[in-house]
């Protein structure tokens, strides 16, 4: 059975497992109903996820799918589409940083074979230290905590859900608000989710942009389909980026 890259807790449990099985009409039909894409991400996702450490109990799933990190939602929505189509190649096309030019992995060569990629489990949770970020009152200005050291889990799928709802347009906003809800303590203390509310988004919206940047690439560096090296065949730099699964999920293909 495969693992997840990131394991999660939920009700009592840590789920490390799943399985999947072929998407239905209807299960693609539902998925292509939702214009916001992590909606659509997960009602996909309900239509192949046949099991979750072995439990195939629907509710069990359909309840559990609220605690799942998004990027083993995204895995297991891979290998969905990898089922469905009886096929888990991917024929992308890369822009070197370094000239411009485009790499395209067409030949049987270039391919990539999603179930054939290693999947590290992740940590449960992650700690940063952002430094000492003020989170203010805005009546009168007074500085109601230096925020220093943080432990957050890796976003969920239904945080960016709830983000993208919130924010259809803004997918920096969306991210926020993600991560706001993904905090489990501050200077070593808990946060309820009360103090996600009420300051998590302020907290992640004062970051500078390269310190966000940072914290992204360190939680989603246990997803199989990151740093992936390619070589530019005019200058030959060599880079690493994600996976491109820009014509994978065509369901015209199927």
């Amino acid at each position: 059975m495969p693992v997840l890259p990131y394991p999660f807790e939920y009700d009592g449990e840590t789920i490390r497992e799943f399985d999947v099985k072929e998407a239905t009409t209807s299960a693609i039909a539902a998925s292509q109903k939702n214009s916001l894409p992590y909606a659509a991400m997960k009602s996909f996702l309900t239509g192949v996820l046949c099991s979750l450490n072995g439990n195939e109990e629907q509710t069990f799933i359909r309840n559990a799918l609220l605690s799942i990190p998004f990027e083993s939602a995204f895995t297991a929505l891979v290998y969905g589409m990898a089922k469905t189509k009886e096929d888990d190649s991917i024929h992308g096309a890369y822009a070197c940083p370094h000239c411009g030019e485009i790499r395209r992995a067409e030949s049987d060569d270039e391919t990539e074979h999603v179930l054939q990629f290693e999947i590290t489990p992740a940590p449960l949770t992650f700690d940063f230290n952002l430094g000492g970020v003020p989170i203010v009152n805005k009546v009168n200005g007074a500085v109601i905590e230096s925020v220093g050291a943080i432990s957050m889990t890796a976003p969920t799928l239904d945080a960016l859900i709830r983000g993208e709802r919130r924010f259809p347009d803004n997918p920096i906003l969306t991210q926020s608000f993600a991560y706001a809800q993904s905090i489990v303590s501050v200077n070593n203390t808990p946060v309820d989710k009360s103090w996600k509310d009420k300051y998590g988004e302020v907290l992640f919206n004062k970051l500078s942009i390269k310190k966000t940047n940072e914290l992204s690439k360190e939680l989603a560096a246990y997803s199989p389909f990151n740093n992936i090296e390619r070589v530019c065949l005019k200058c030959f730099h060599r880079w690493k980026t994600r996976l491109d699964f820009t014509n994978f999920f065509d369901f015209g293909a199927v």
